[in-house]
């Protein structure tokens, strides 16, 4: 991603090139191209092919037929991944996020076609429809066969309650089913807006005539009804897998249904697909009491036009500096480009550049010993729930002099591991007594001492408006002399005879002083680098304490 040391996109992120790597919807190609956006739409491009060719592209768009390895992003240098889709198990999230790479999927195109496909198999399941189908093809007028069950009166379980698994509750809601549900997640006064009673997942078992997962597949999702979860469910219940194979565990599953304990299972995805391979799934598609359908979830015109036109609608929003819809491994930053949200963001990469490049500097900016720890604080109703997001920028503008890689705010907390102290964040509401509605404070912590900045947005621009105990009015922006000295007249003469001197010109001034006023701060924005000889001379003038030359550019 290429975010500038001010914590705002060059321009938006810079994506010329696209590589479109599976079947998409032509609207897709239309909608980038109409922006500018160079693409090169391809129909399943092998592994080996796409490792060789993905440094000619910004951006990669991939159905679930493309899997992007560490290999393929370490080839590359991808700003985006785009999924047109929902789930994004065919792409290695954190091998992405170590390259800065965002990866943005479409978490709106496909949810009402698999909602639908979620009721619809249920449905099937309970009145043995498509059974009775193949029955009556096959010269059988069995009705015996095809005694059901009602859905009215009963409850579902919906395991996981994300976009998909909300809309299946209103359609079941419909139908006078209650749903109830677990999500580790969402507080039980949210689900309870939507008419869905929250509980843990054991009683969410206990209490289900029918289950219907709604998760991706991670480790702690994998396997997650198996044999100890069908243990605790209801005798006889019924179980929909319109989400990710592998969920259920299938083996566990054909032993349920033999041994009566589930009376059906309607599976639209497998633990390997195509299945036909599989023993155990070929056992579960054959079974009589389980229906499927090859992962036709979001197998809808609608749905396919829906996610093509979404992921090529983010990508467009991102090269324009817009908000990040979609965004897999930085959920947060997804309003972090907002017009409001966006200065703080550059106020806090300032900050960090500040730190990177006083640590062991002088008493009056930083502290020379060993750093315990950086603390930022994101006060104000603005920015108190963005406190991780303007960490991530606070990392940014640290770690970019501190690393020869490219740190971004997507990647910034990776090389942070590698920094031997803490830093933390916290957002809250309380300004204290400054006359700012928002404030950004951070605090450098160390065995003797703490030295803390503060800043501002003004006119959308950042300011530092504290440093330890100096008020000051900076803007930490370009080349930036610090210097402190005791309250003695005819010091800023000097100095600025010393910039002269040196061919520094200076075009803006602010200074602050102790509460004491024995000492004063001055911070001095000049129009070119500062050279060790300009700094050695200022040091050497009567009544100076200390300066320090920040790049800040």
């Amino acid at each position: 991603m290429a975010v500038a040391t001010n914590g705002e996109p060059q321009q938006g992120m810079e994506v010329r090139k696209v590589l479109i790597s599976d079947p998409i919807n032509p609207l897709c190609v239309k909608i980038l191209n109409d922006a500018g956006i160079e693409v090169d739409a391809r129909d399943k491009v092998p592994m080996d092919e796409l490792v060789k060719i993905i440094s000619d592209y910004d951006a990669l768009i991939v159905r679930s037929g493309t899997t992007v390895t560490a290999e393929v992003l370490a080839a590359g240098n991808l700003k985006i991944v785009g999924r047109a889709g929902t789930g994004v198990d065919n792409i290695d999230l954190d091998a992405a996020t170590k390259a800065g790479t965002i990866v943005l999927n479409t978490p709106g195109g496909n949810t009402v076609s698999a909602a639908e496909h979620t009721c619809a198999m249920l449905q099937s399941l309970c009145r043995f429809i498509p059974q009775s189908n193949e029955k009556l093809r096959a010269g059988k007028f069995d009705r015996k066969g095809g005694m059901g069950v009602e859905l009215h009166g009963k409850t579902i379980g919906i395991i996981g309650l994300g976009r998909i698994g909300r809309e299946v509750a209103k359609r079941m809601q419909a139908f006078d089913v209650k749903t109830i549900g677990y999500d580790p997640i969402m507080p039980k006064n949210v689900a309870a807006k939507f008419n869905i009673e929250a509980m843990d997942l054991d009683a969410v078992f206990a209490q289900s005539d029918f289950l219907t997962i709604h998760t991706p597949l991670t480790p702690q999702t994998k396997g997650l009804l198996g044999e100890d979860a069908f243990k605790k469910c209801k005798k006889g219940f019924r179980v929909v897998n319109c989400a990710r194979g592998g969920i259920i565990d299938e083996e566990a599953l054909l032993i349920a249904l033999n041994d009566g304990v589930c009376a059906g299972a309607a599976l639209d995805v497998f633990q390997e697909e195509p299945p036909m391979d599989s023993p155990i799934s070929s056992k579960l598609i054959a079974h009589p009491l389980v229906i499927a359908t090859p992962h036709l979830g979001a197998s809808t015109k609608d749905a396919q036009v829906k996610v093509a036109v979404e992921i090529a609608e983010s990508i467009v929003r991102a090269t324009r500096g817009g908000a990040l819809v979609g965004a897999v491994n930085a959920p947060k930053l997804v309003n972090a480009f907002s017009p409001e949200i966006k200065p703080y963001v550059a106020l806090a990469t300032k900050m960090g550049l500040i730190v990177s490049q006083v640590l062991g500097g002088d008493a009056f900016l930083a502290t020379n010993s060993t750093i315990q720890s950086i603390s930022l604080f994101a006060k104000g109703d603005l920015i108190k729930d963005m406190a991780d997001v303007l960490k991530n920028a606070l990392l940014t503008g640290l770690m970019s002099k501190l690393s020869d890689d490219p740190v971004n705010l997507i990647n910034a907390h990776h090389y942070a591991k590698d920094l031997d102290f803490q830093i933390n964040a916290t957002g809250t509401d309380k300004i204290d007594d400054l006359p700012y509605k928002n404030v950004l404070s951070v605090s450098i912590d160390s065995a003797d001492s703490t030295h803390t900045y503060e800043g501002v947005v003004v006119a959308g621009a950042p300011h530092l408006i504290t440093i330890n105990n100096f008020e000051i009015g900076a803007k930490p922006n370009g080349h930036v002399l610090f210097y402190s000295n005791y309250n003695t007249p005819g010091v800023l003469g000097k100095v600025a005879g010393v910039c002269g001197a040196h061919n520094l010109n200076i075009f803006d001034f602010n200074m602050g002083e102790e509460n004491n006023k024995k000492v004063h701060m001055s911070v001095l924005n000049v129009e070119s680098p500062v050279t060790q000889e300009a700094l050695k001379d200022i040091q050497a003038i009567d009544g100076v304490l200390g300066v320090r030359y920040l790049d800040l550019e």
